[in-house]
């Protein structure tokens, strides 16, 4: 199983969005992080399940969770998974890294 590690733009990436969705409905917005959260655990199974994005950066993957994107990089030789960023799926991807 892979050790996963989340930077500190995901960290931040994952408060903004409880916030936004908290503002309006604190529940929803607990239970989208919980949908991530599981899907942050099915990278340390399968890190190598989410689509290759070279176009965004090389080595970059992503999967996704309802209208959130998790990109992330899988190191296969030490067998870990960096979570780079959460970004919202409906915005424009480029500069945004």
């Amino acid at each position: 199983m892979a050790e996963l590690f989340v930077t500190r733009r995901a960290e931040a990436d994952l408060r903004s969005i409880w916030r936004y969705i908290a503002y309006d409905n604190p529940a929803a917005a607990d239970r989208i992080l919980l949908r991530i959260d599981e899907r942050m655990q099915i990278l340390r199974h399968f890190p190598e399940i989410g689509a290759l994005r070279n176009d965004i950066r090389r080595g970059m993957r992503m999967l996704v969770e309802g209208n959130y994107l998790l990109l992330y990089e899988y190191d296969s030789r030490k067998d870990e998974v960096d979570l780079i960023a959460v970004i919202d799926g409906r915005r424009e991807l480029s500069g945004l890294l």
